[in-house]
């Protein structure tokens, strides 16, 4: 998969599908990040809907205990886009959609598509910082912490595992089509101009 990483979220790019989180301190009047980010993932899938489950949780935990300095999050992840469901069952189990499926189909197109990178800063009551320099932050939907001071899971407003839809492509192809229509026309009027100076 192509991948070109941002600065500052190369941790995320050994865990495929993920989601870090990590604790926002107040230290002696000072805002300090943590040095460890703690990991998010969906669940292991059992079948194919629930790849595209919504809600990550703690690897390894049944809850992420807040500690008492805490006054927030920085939340950073990376969701894999995948040009069709076959390529999620590839990608996933590791066996050809061939052998998956146990038939060969007429025509099979793959798209190389970069994952998409996001970063929310996330107070301790849940809103978003909006001070902080978030990137995509539409993806990130609330943070569910327990009564017992334990974050269980975050929700997302996207899977971390994306399957482009037809649509998409299509839209994408249309305003990308408009575009250059309108950036002829633009060049156009331009060249007529200066004919006319």
């Amino acid at each position: 998969m192509f991948d070109s990483v941002p600065k500052g979220f190369e941790s995320l790019e050994e865990h495929g599908a993920n989601v870090q989180l990590i604790f926002i301190r107040s230290i002696d009047g000072k805002i300090v990040p943590d040095n460890e980010a703690h990991i998010f993932k969906n669940t292991v899938p059992k079948n194919i809907k629930q790849v595209f489950d919504k809600k990550v949780y703690p690897v390894g935990k049944m809850g992420l205990t807040i500690p008492e300095n805490v006054i927030g999050f920085i939340i950073l992840g990376r969701q894999l886009i995948f040009d069709n469901s076959n390529s999620v069952i590839e990608y996933y189990t590791g066996v050809s959609r061939e052998v998956f499926l146990g038939f060969k189909s007429a025509i099979t197109v793959y798209d190389i598509i970069p994952p998409k990178y996001f970063k929310v800063g996330v107070f301790l009551n849940g809103t978003v910082n909006e001070k902080e320099n978030n990137m995509n932050k539409y993806l990130f939907n609330s943070i569910h912490i327990s009564k017992n001071n334990k974050i269980v899971s975050i929700t997302l407003n996207e899977s971390l595992n994306k399957v482009k839809t037809f649509s998409e492509d299509y839209e994408n192809n249309m305003m990308r089509a408009q575009l250059e229509k309108r950036m002829d026309a633009i060049t156009k009027v331009k060249e007529d101009l200066e004919k006319k100076l």
